[in-house]
């Protein structure tokens, strides 16, 4: 099966729970595809033996770097939306629910983790590691 597995940050150290349940999926032979929403940790610290081992870096995809500057992360944020456009890119814009999220829409946090997805393949199974995600 093909596996997505959408994380807060990846790698953590302090979350090796993760970690087993990936590895355990691709001991099984699924072929899993790992999403770090929020990208990559704050503070590069160790990398577990198991990382490299299974080359899970490789089969990592971390979202476009978001710009601080709100002026300058919309028009980052459109830009991104023209040149993905003969991706489906304008769907995007239909996801966000603006008085429910208003947060979230208002940061572009959406915009910049949803590009993630325009050109990969399908999946049989999106894992959402925590609910809030």
């Amino acid at each position: 099966m093909k596996i997505a597995m959408l994380v807060w940050r990846f790698p953590v150290v302090s979350e090796p729970f993760i970690l087993n349940q990936i590895t355990g999926l691709i001991d099984r032979g699924h072929d899993v595809d790992i999403y770090p929403l929020n990208g990559k940790p704050d503070k590069p610290g160790k990398i577990h033996p198991v990382i490299e081992k299974y080359k899970l870096l490789d089969r990592t995809y971390y979202p476009p770097k978001r710009p601080e500057n709100y002026l300058g992360r919309c028009l980052k944020g459109l830009g991104l939306v023209l040149q993905n456009l003969h991706r489906g890119s304008l769907s995007l814009l239909q996801i966000p629910k603006l008085f429910k999220y208003n947060h979230e829409v208002g940061s572009l946090k959406w915009l910049y983790r949803a590009m993630l997805f325009l050109d990969r393949p399908e999946y049989d199974i999106i894992h959402c590691q925590f609910g809030t995600l």
